[in-house]
């Protein structure tokens, strides 16, 4: 709708906004369609008619075959006589209205026709990549769950929570460190909170995040096996335009590069932020988990407006 949008204020722009002039593309666009229709239906029932001459001629589908040919003949001759129309006027119009902007019709038209073409083509082909054979099997051997922490924070406690409520058979949480003071300062923390899954380390001294988690991946199913990997990935739901480019730039990459692995698939678990509220209406205010395992959980309080010096106690 967006490009149709363009062209049609290109064309405006073009022409001018002259209906005299417009007038004449709408005429060519209209007669071709209605020949092109017409051409095409003759097709049809001469398609038609070579399917009935194929019949077997028993006995019961003789009278039934006799009226769908009678039909096909009839629609033939109709579809006939109004593609003979449509385009004696197409050629008519084409004659006396080329000069005064029915040119672009016969420029715009191939274009138009060979992208088609090209999107037909292109669908055809992925349908038949896709297409279901006796080659397709299944070979996943595992099922393991990958929670990439940065830092320790109610998002990552978030996604913790749904790769274990999702039981899989192995869930780690994977931190990739750029220092040494960064990695030792989050195990200490893992420890503190006696955080339910084991922590792992990757060392990635280049301030690279993709290449290492993709290595460790493949070397656990090297190691474990065909097993599948689901990649938790928290991600901030914001209520503002401007801060969705100050968030989730490295998980967005993440995702995309971590779907070219094979036999990865990404989670994304959603943390609303309270400007979030400004649309959705709520926050990711109680705990993850707490809801699900029925604790009771705190109310959020309203926001109390802030008391400037000159304010004075009631």
């Amino acid at each position: 709708m967006i490009i149709l949008g363009i062209v049609a204020i290109g064309v405006l722009i073009v022409y001018q906004a002259n209906l005299t002039t417009l007038i004449q593309l709408y005429i060519i666009g209209v007669f071709v369609s209605f020949s092109l229709g017409q051409i095409g239906m003759v097709k049809h029932w001469r398609r038609a008619l070579r399917g009935l001459k194929t019949l077997p001629p028993e006995a019961a589908k003789q009278q039934s075959a006799a009226i769908e040919r009678r039909s096909a003949i009839s629609g033939l001759w109709i579809n006939s006589v109004g593609a003979g129309m449509t385009v004696l006027v197409l050629l008519i119009v084409t004659i006396t209205k080329f000069t005064h902007g029915a040119w672009l019709v016969f420029i715009a038209i191939p274009i138009l026709a060979v992208l088609m073409l090209g999107v037909n083509r292109y669908y055809r082909d992925v349908e038949h990549e896709i297409q279901m054979d006796d080659d397709v099997h299944f070979g996943a051997s595992g099922d393991v769950a990958i929670v990439l922490v940065n830092r320790l924070q109610k998002p990552v406690m978030k996604a913790i929570d749904y790769a274990l409520a999702a039981k899989h058979d192995k869930t780690l949480a994977v931190h990739v460190a750029i220092t040494d003071e960064e990695a030792a300062s989050l195990q200490r923390e893992w420890a503190e909170h006696d955080m339910p899954i084991p922590l792992v380390i990757i060392e990635s001294p280049y301030r690279t995040y993709t290449s290492p988690v993709s290595s460790f991946i493949k070397s656990y199913r090297e190691k474990h096996g065909s097993s599948v990997v689901t990649v938790y990935l928290p991600q901030f739901i914001v209520g503002h335009w401007w801060e969705s480019i100050l968030h989730n730039r490295r998980s967005r990459r993440l995702a995309q590069q971590l779907m070219l692995v094979h036999g990865v698939s990404i989670t994304l678990v959603p943390w609303l932020l309270d400007s979030s509220e400004v649309i959705y209406g709520r926050r990711s205010r109680p705990l993850p988990g707490q809801q699900r395992g029925g604790q009771p959980v705190a109310q959020v309080p309203a926001r109390t407006p802030r008391k400037t010096p000159g304010d004075s106690a009631s």
